[in-house]
């Protein structure tokens, strides 16, 4: 599976040198010409699109997380979004889960530095009729 294929990439990366950065997800690229309301750009900085992303989750979050303890991403790949947020919501429970054997491994060697994330295998087509 392409999916499964693209983590192990990340995963080979982290195996050597666990770098937070290894966790960007390989379709993640740099230096692209991106659209913004109607119109192409070319951005001056070579990650603008993560730096964009990043504030636009950190404002959601902000907006969103009042009286809650866990956030669950269904998904995770690379654990990057998880990472990303428990640095700014360090009371907050991270789950990942992922149907992927690669970005579970890479979830345990998250889990090892960031205690708040953990996470389990799931396939969503399995799902119990309550999620559904």
């Amino acid at each position: 599976m392409a999916w499964e294929k693209g983590w192990k990439f990340n995963l080979n990366r982290i195996k050597k040198k666990f770098n937070i950065n290894f966790l960007t997800p390989k379709f993640v690229r740099k230096n692209q010409l991106l659209r913004i309301n109607g119109k192409y750009i070319i951005p001056k900085s070579s990650n603008f699109e993560t730096k964009l992303f990043q504030i636009i989750k950190l404002i959601v979050f902000y907006n969103s997380i009042k009286n809650i303890n866990y956030i669950y991403e269904f998904g995770c790949g690379t654990e990057h979004n998880l990472v990303f947020l428990s640095k700014h919501f360090k009371k907050l429970k991270f789950i990942g889960t992922d149907y992927s054997r690669a970005s579970q491994n890479i979830l345990n060697r998250v889990n090892k530095r960031f205690r708040n994330i953990n996470g389990f295998f799931l396939i969503l087509l399995n799902l119990p009729k309550f999620f559904i």
